[in-house]
């Protein structure tokens, strides 16, 4: 689903960052570039371009990334999905 209307995209940003400048976040430098990374990919028009291939190599550093044999992207989701409930458990909003 794309999203069309500016204030959506100007809404959806500045809940990205105060997500990414709260306490729950502000040392995890890695799950900022990744959450900020599918965001703006996905504000973009670009969620089909999000792929385990490319978080491995462009958020996570590693351009030789083969999921067959290197689990950081799955390990960091799981990380973030954790990470987001915890803010939005803790008052975020």
């Amino acid at each position: 689903m794309a999203l069309s209307f500016p204030q959506d995209h100007a809404r959806i940003r500045s809940q990205l960052d105060r997500i990414l400048a709260s306490e729950s976040f502000a040392s995890s430098p890695q799950l900022c570039r990744f959450l900020k990374y599918t965001v703006e990919r996905t504000l973009a028009g670009e969620a089909d371009t999000i792929k385990e291939s490319v978080l491995g190599a462009e958020v996570c550093g590693r351009p030789n990334f083969d999921p067959r044999y290197d689990s950081v992207v799955r390990a960091t989701a799981t990380r973030l999905r954790g990470k987001l409930a915890e803010y939005y458990a803790n008052g975020g909003s």
